[in-house]
């Protein structure tokens, strides 16, 4: 069975790119906070894409339910966000985030990252 991927992420071409890349995987997706953190556990992906600053919940506070609830704590999350900011840098190593990606992204490294992440 093919991993999951859930990509929570507001710019709609964003998301066409990674689901244009990540093509092989499940792919769901979600253009608010809220809507992502419902489908997160209808979904159960293996990995999230997560953007940080979107309508609704905000990504880091996705991040954060995530990691409190014992039956989430297999997902990996792929920070990705255009507040490249040394303290999201730092606050995305000190909350342990699998990554952290600036947008915009080289396309080829993202997909290897999403690769090694899920041991394909």
């Amino acid at each position: 069975m093919a991993n999951k991927i859930l990509i929570i992420e507001d710019e709609e071409n964003i998301t066409q790119l990674l689901k244009v890349n990540l093509a092989g995987f499940v792919i769901e997706n979600a253009y608010t906070g809220r809507e992502g953190w419902k489908k997160i556990s209808l979904f159960k992906p293996d990995l999230v894409i997560l953007d940080l600053r979107l309508p609704g919940i905000s990504g880091w506070d996705i991040f954060q339910k995530i990691k409190a609830k014992p039956e989430h704590d297999k997902i990996k999350v792929i920070i990705l966000t255009a507040s490249d900011h040394k303290e999201n840098r730092e606050k995305a190593v000190a909350l342990n985030v699998d990554a952290f990606f600036s947008k915009p992204i080289d396309i080829q490294i993202f997909v290897q990252k999403v690769q090694n992440l899920l041991n394909v």
